[in-house]
């Protein structure tokens, strides 16, 4: 799911609080399981917990501030990643990424598709050129998770034929390399249901141009995708199962770039997010990301959906035990020898 209802950004900026998110750090005292993966931003124990906040009011640099202080207020924490949409041929970072860094949050970047085949001619090379620079010169790390939801829905048209998509990611990363972006962190995030058919497997770029793999996955109970009632409850566990037992062997983190979950009858959100924080550890602790979509949307398919944590009551209380449990809390991004957004295995 995508919501490109952002502003267009711009300007400079600071970069005092860098080294609060970035810093190495001792391990830590507890043993990590055996399935758990290290790589850049990976943090040494727990998992990173973010979220795409959609401003409510407009789309200003003060309303998405607003949303986003909101939200931290009322989950009484920092946000670890805080994840921004940007169309193709937008200019990035901005203020956005700069704000997140001067907070001491992890910038993610959602770079919006553009034809896989298009990019493989080279057509676009400037464009791509144009942003690792910047990227090189922003000089924080930061998550691009470009072409998120390759594999399905409304993007096939653009994604085109697996090797297409392929071959147009690892032509992108390798212009990021050759113009010194190595703090950009990939993150290749197609649907959680294209692990079930074995789709989303055909997408991908390789492990030595992924750094995060990464997946999509709603409980859109009671309505089905196009609003219609019907749909099947799917617990978190449900969701992203497959996704686990196929991700988790390529020894890379791993990262839920988009979830939420319907009300559907009294207290039925809450427990949902009570049992993902309670899967999240014991089932799946090799996700060492996870990235909450909070917003009102519509699917592709039309229907409106309310996937904010506050949707109601017993959903925000469940949602701020969520983010203060010790599994979420501190969040530490792993040391490493390498420069961060490089792959040991990189070229």
């Amino acid at each position: 799911m995508s919501d490109l209802s952002v502003t267009r950004p711009s300007r400079w900026l600071r970069r005092s609080a860098a080294a609060a998110i970035f810093a190495v750090l001792l391990p830590g005292c507890r043993g990590e399981p055996a399935d758990r993966s290290g790589g850049p931003l990976a943090p040494v124990e727990g998992a990173l917990l973010g979220a795409y906040v959609k401003p409510e009011g407009g789309f200003s640099r003060d309303d998405f501030l607003r949303g986003l202080r909101d939200m931290e207020r009322a989950l009484g924490r920092r946000l670890a990643i805080d994840m921004h949409y940007y169309h193709w041929s937008w200019t990035f970072p901005t203020w956005h990424e700069r704000d997140d860094v001067a907070a001491g949050r992890i910038p993610m970047i959602s770079w919006g598709r553009f034809s896989a085949a298009a990019i493989g001619t080279r057509r676009q090379d400037r464009l791509i050129r144009r942003r690792a620079r910047a990227v090189a010169a922003f000089g924080h790390p930061l998550f691009i998770r470009w072409f998120h939801e390759m594999d399905g829905g409304n993007a096939e048209s653009d994604a085109g034929t697996p090797r297409a998509f392929v071959t147009a990611w690892r032509h992108i990363r390798g212009i990021f390399r050759s113009e010194g972006a190595t703090n950009a962190v990939w993150v290749w995030c197609p649907n959680a249901s294209g692990f079930s058919t074995g789709r989303a497997q055909r997408f991908y770029p390789g492990d030595r141009y992924v750094d995060w793999i990464c997946a999509d996955g709603y409980n859109w109970s009671p309505l089905q995708a196009g609003g219609a009632p019907g749909g099947d409850w799917r617990t978190f566990a449900d969701i992203f199962a497959d996704f686990y037992r196929w991700a988790s062997q390529r020894g890379k983190p791993l990262m839920v770039g988009e979830t939420g979950t319907q009300e559907g009858l009294p207290g039925r959100k809450a427990n949902w997010i009570s049992d993902l924080g309670q899967d999240l550890p014991t089932r799946f602790p090799g996700i060492q990301a996870l990235v909450w979509f909070n917003a009102i949307s519509t699917s592709n398919q039309g229907g409106t959906f309310d996937w904010r944590v506050d949707s109601s009551r017993d959903s925000l209380a469940a949602f701020r035990q969520l983010g203060r449990s010790r599994y979420f809390d501190p969040p530490r991004p792993r040391a490493s020898g390498q420069r961060s957004g490089q792959s040991p295995n990189s070229e």
